[in-house]
């Protein structure tokens, strides 16, 4: 029985019949030494969550750590949480809504969230102030760099800078513009990254340099000029030693890019651009990072589409991750709003209540929610195009990973076939109970297609490792 090239990303083209493929809470594996391992690869389970601490309230709008505290915006309010877990509301902010930013420099706080206010805590003193941003200027994105807060004024080509050491104080000529305003380029976003200031526009973006100085320090660095704009304010993120981003230039094309030095590379695939130009708004993206099982992922979900996108550093592969919504009884959006690494734990906010979640590859639901996971194959057809009779199909996966009791003791995979355009039932099959160390994962057919296409599906709260696919195919009828 020939195997079936099963592992893949999510590529679901305008023509189903080129390719139809998804991988939904399932990330693939691709060994760098395919002489030590007995597959070439595999699909193991994203991570669940398992409750932290729950805040109260409706939404947590960012997650911050230092080497010692937590910090989460959890409505309005500004919390501080220690290494053993208990938590203090430390501030207020006018908001209890919408994007909010976090920076430190080292003995300070500062969170901007739209408004003219720069909000800063104090950590030796265990001050709050809210602090007026000079030039009566609304600001939504922050970065530290050498000890200096710097943040963007919105709808607009200025950015601002803290003093050295204090982002409570703030001069009207510590400021700077982007010069290319003449081409309708407005700056949405600032990051720091290798001792240089990205300064993102909306169509364009430019590096900026500390040189010293008495009142701004940064110029323009000369002779580099970026022709690739930013789409969403949130969706900035340094991995991997390079910058990664939610990309449009004036052509308005939404795509994610990666910086090769100072020149983007577009990451994002044909079908993801399709995806993106459907969405009523990329603007409201927000992203984050994190590494776990030698394996760097961006994650980049879209609030409005309701949906999420994690691209995998590692392997260069896409993947969609969802959240099931108990009241509405479907799939929503990660419900990851917000990423922090503390005390050793990777760290998620909810989007829809005020607990934070500890994030792993050991957790296997999301609280007391299943997590579903979904692989649809490559479709199948013969060479010259003529029917195909499917004998059996057979899944190898990680068996004998059923729970002692409850959701999950039996657990189960679902395939459902595709021939010629038309879904069939789905058929279930037990993957093994705890010690089934040999279960075989096999499904009988005897039906005739010229093209097909298989999907493979699990909710149990286990550990899910698809390790293989094999399909027994006769050619003809």
């Amino acid at each position: 029985m020939p195997a079936i090239p099963f592992v893949g990303a999510s590529y679901e083209s305008i023509s189903p019949n080129f390719s139809s493929q998804t991988t939904i809470n399932l990330y693939p594996v691709l060994p760098k030494q395919h002489d030590q391992t007995k597959y070439q690869s595999a699909l193991f389970s994203t991570p669940g969550k398992s409750t932290y601490i729950d805040l109260g309230g409706v939404s947590v709008r960012r997650l911050y750590a230092t080497t010692s505290l937590l910090f989460a915006v959890v409505d309005s309010s500004l919390y501080k949480i220690d290494v053993n877990g208990t938590a203090t509301v430390v501030g207020t902010l006018a908001t209890n809504t919408g994007l909010c930013q976090i920076t430190s420099n080292f003995t300070q706080i500062g969170i901007v969230d739209g408004t003219t206010n720069l909000y800063v805590y104090d950590i030796p003193t265990s001050t709050f102030s809210t602090n007026t941003i000079v030039n009566g200027a609304s600001a939504s994105t922050i970065t530290m760099q050498d000890s200096f807060g710097i943040f963007t004024g919105d709808d607009s080509i200025y950015f601002y800078i803290t003093g050295a050491g204090d982002f409570r104080t703030m001069d009207i000529l510590d400021s700077g513009g982007i010069s290319s305003a003449s081409l309708q380029n407005e700056l949405v976003t600032v990051a720091s990254h290798s001792l240089e200031l990205w300064l993102l526009g909306t169509t364009r973006t430019e590096i900026w340099r500390n040189v010293g100085g008495s009142n701004l320090p940064y110029q323009r660095a000369a002779g580099i000029f970026i022709e690739m704009g930013c789409g969403a304010k949130d969706s900035v993120q340094v991995i991997d030693n390079s910058i990664f981003w939610l990309g449009r230039d004036e052509r308005g094309q939404a795509l994610v890019c990666k910086a090769d030095g100072y020149r983007p590379l577009i990451v994002s695939t044909e079908p993801l651009h399709r995806i993106f130009a459907n969405y009523t708004t990329v603007a409201d993206a927000k992203s984050y990072s994190y590494a776990e099982d030698g394996h760097l992922f961006y994650v980049l979900t879209f609030p409005t589409a309701n949906a999420t996108w994690v691209y995998d550093v590692t392997t260069e592969l896409w993947h969609r991750r969802t959240s099931w919504h108990p009241e509405l009884y479907q799939t929503t959006r990660d419900i990851a709003n917000g990423y922090a690494f503390f005390v050793g734990e990777h760290l998620v906010g909810d989007v829809s209540s005020g607990k934070i979640y500890a994030s792993s590859t050991n957790f296997y639901a999301e609280g007391t929610n299943p997590i579903y996971r979904e692989r649809t194959l490559p479709t199948l057809s013969s060479p010259d195009l003529t029917y195909m009779t499917c004998r059996n199909i057979q899944v190898d996966v990680q068996s004998g990973t059923g729970v002692s009791t409850g959701q999950g003791y039996d657990p189960q995979i679902t395939m459902r076939a595709q021939k010629d355009g038309v879904w069939g039932n789905e058929i279930a099959r037990a993957t093994g109970k705890v010690g089934e160390k040999n279960k075989r994962v096999r499904w009988n057919r005897g039906d005739i297609a010229r093209n097909w296409t298989f999907r493979l599906s699990m909710t149990d709260p286990v550990q899910y490792s698809l390790l293989s696919v094999v399909a027994d195919f006769e050619i003809g009828t």
